[in-house]
């Protein structure tokens, strides 16, 4: 592969995992989704303070969630980044001795 075409395919993947929140579906997070419905059930069943302090409880667990994988996802993706850029920036250029100089080998014993 030609190093342009390396360098493309690493931007392409370094702009590809910075974006990937542009991708994430819009809805209700997966996390806990039956607890949640179930207390904005029991609320809309039997609105109490009792069952609003269940829902506050279930979104205050869900942000936290949200947050804690948001400061654990951001610097992997960061670190998977410097990797690739670390590993295949330079792929496939090579130092060549000057014209006219014979790398020497060592003799076969």
């Amino acid at each position: 592969m030609k190093l342009g075409t390396t360098r493309l395919l690493i931007i392409i993947f370094i702009a590809l995992t910075l974006f990937v929140s542009l991708f994430i579906p819009a809805g209700q997070p997966h996390y806990r989704i039956r607890e949640r419905i179930a207390a904005m059930k029991a609320y809309s069943l039997n609105p109490s303070a009792t069952t609003q302090a269940a829902i506050d409880a279930e979104f205050a667990r869900l942000h936290h969630h949200e947050k804690m994988v948001g400061l654990v996802v951001t610097p992997l993706v960061l670190a998977l980044d410097v990797l690739v850029v670390y590993l295949f920036w330079n792929n496939g250029a090579r130092k060549t001795p000057p014209y006219g100089v014979i790398r020497q080998t060592p003799p076969l014993k």
